[in-house]
């Protein structure tokens, strides 16, 4: 993600000087439009397996070694 975000920074630059030359950018600001989408799609998978992945942590317990002696509480 960025590699997508340093090309939009890129691209945003590029934009700005097509822009100050008075050449047209429309094909450049489509593309960062493109990124902005592929850059939010990223975004939201991330965060739904991230939320996945919290939510498996929370059910496995922690693993002890071996060698850590069991307390008088601990349930057999």
């Amino acid at each position: 993600m960025d590699g997508l975000r340093h090309e939009k920074n890129n691209l945003t630059d590029e934009i700005g000087a097509k822009k100050q030359a008075g050449e047209d950018a429309s094909d450049v600001i489509e593309r960062v439009a493109e990124l902005n989408s592929t850059i939010d799609d990223f975004e939201e998978q991330e965060a739904i397996l991230r939320s996945e992945r919290n939510d498996l942590r929370y059910e496995i317990g922690n693993l002890v070694h071996e060698s850590v002696s069991e307390g008088a509480n601990e349930v057999h």
